[in-house]
């Protein structure tokens, strides 16, 4: 499941995948449920398509919400929009790291036959941890916490409101890039006793395109699992080649295609690097490419590094090339310098 924007119409855009929302909390009664059919009901009464997933095998609260629903519909003689609904059941094995290995194959089969044929999927996850739980809320695109508050909470709330991060995404971190290759190829190793391996080089091309600006990994770890699970399965005897690299490169691009949809966000981009005032003077066209060029920018190591790839085309027909300086230059004309950004 490709990660997508929360606004928009229904019928905006080429399907990406459907949007994961995850409804979590340790705390039991806390209105996860509730607030999980209500987000459906709403996305379904805007318009879109929308399927709920239940992992909460003890109380199936969202699953009677969806059959009561169902129900008094009939009776009623109304025509009332309701989700595809599904439940994942917790498996039963005298192993954990069987049981676990089920579950896990019960959710990836699950999600896989609904998530191209939705706009969003809300999962509810029980009032525990779980391991079921803890996919669900690393599949999550969007994650929902509701409280049922109290005086503790609140005084709880207060005391961990001091401290706020950002948790940057992974197209942000190349450095983990590498390592989370070798941990993919070795998970699934384990769950189908086979070892997969690139050629020399398949491996240095495909760590060249998933740390460069150009890899979006807009799901994060769930692209990039999905990717290594693809090439893993389409390698002739379990040897990923060139070729299984490139036709892999091509359909994260494909998948990546964000045009105007994202708009909103290159207002925000502008407006941490730029005054109202500067802001202002911006023609829509200059909007765009800036906000471009800060994104490349904002995810490229060096300055080099994201010249060669926004004159990645024009540099082909210049006989010498200065790319850090022609984007120096172009940063220059808005005021900016590349240590500001």
């Amino acid at each position: 499941m490709n990660a997508s924007g929360m606004t928009g119409s229904a019928h905006d855009d080429a399907r990406r995948g459907a949007h994961v929302i995850v409804c979590g909390n340790e705390k039991g009664g806390s209105g996860k449920s509730t607030t999980a059919m209500h987000i459906a009901v709403a996305l379904l009464r805007s318009g879109y398509k929308v399927a709920t997933v239940d992992l909460d095998s003890r109380q199936l609260s969202l699953t009677r919400y969806v059959e009561n629903r169902s129900r008094w519909a009939r009776k009623a003689g109304l025509e009332l929009a309701v989700p595809h609904h599904m439940h994942v059941p917790p498996a039963r094995r005298e192993i954990v790291a069987d049981a676990e290995q089920e579950e896990f194959r019960q959710l990836s089969e699950g999600l896989a036959g609904i998530d191209r044929q939705f706009d969003f999927v809300i999962v509810d996850t029980p009032g525990a941890d779980t391991f079921l739980s803890r996919l669900a809320h690393r599949i999550a695109d969007t994650l929902v916490t509701p409280m049922n508050d109290s005086f503790v909470d609140l005084d709880l709330l207060a005391r961990i409101d001091l401290w706020t991060f950002a948790l940057p995404g992974l197209a942000e971190r190349p450095e983990d890039i590498e390592p989370n290759l070798e941990y993919e190829l070795a998970r699934w190793a384990a769950r189908h006793k086979l070892q997969p391996s690139f050629t020399r080089e398949a491996r240095l091309r495909f760590l060249e395109f998933a740390t460069s600006p150009e890899a979006a990994w807009t799901g994060n770890f769930r692209d990039f699992a999905a990717c290594i699970e693809r090439m893993s399965t389409l390698a002739e005897h379990g040897r990923i080649t060139i070729d299984n690299v490139r036709e892999e490169i091509e359909r994260l691009r494909r998948a990546w295609q964000r045009p105007l949809q994202n708009a909103g966000r290159a207002e925000d981009a502008l407006e941490r690097v730029l005054d109202h005032d500067r802001l202002a003077r911006l023609d829509p066209f200059d909007r765009v490419q800036l906000n471009e060029v800060l994104r490349v920018c904002a995810r490229s190591r060096s300055l080099s590094e994201a010249g060669r790839y926004l004159f990645a085309s024009s540099r082909q027909n210049k006989s010498s090339t200065n790319d850090a300086d022609r984007l120096r230059k172009y940063l220059a004309k808005y005021g900016l310098r590349w240590q500001e950004l």
